[in-house]
């Protein structure tokens, strides 16, 4: 009888764990989509410098550049090819790695 109940706390645990997991992959994602909507709208004013190879397009962050960025930034990747440009820009993206850095510890 007492495995029959260990047994059953196990499957608990593993729903549970499941539920957590699906709830901060929910997490990350509302967190990337919102701070890429962020850095899309402060492109207006450009501050965002991109690679030299892609400056000549003489336009701002496209919605997936800013997803890109986004989710370079909170992934911890940073390839170099987007950065920010200005101080709020830069402001910005330290708030998102120190938010993903709390969202990944929880």
């Amino acid at each position: 009888m007492e495995n029959f109940f260990s047994l059953i706390q196990k499957i608990n645990n593993i729903k549970l764990n499941y539920m957590n997991f699906k709830l901060f992959i929910l997490q990350y994602i509302i967190s990337v989509t919102i701070f890429a909507f962020i850095y899309y709208s402060l492109d207006k004013n450009k501050h965002f410098i991109l690679k030299p190879e892609r400056k000549d397009r003489g336009m701002r962050l496209t919605i997936l550049e800013a997803l890109y960025f986004s989710l370079n930034t909170q992934t911890g990747v940073g390839y170099g090819d987007i950065i920010p440009g200005s101080n709020l820009a830069k402001i910005i993206n330290m708030i998102q790695q120190l938010g993903n850095i709390i969202l990944v510890s929880l």
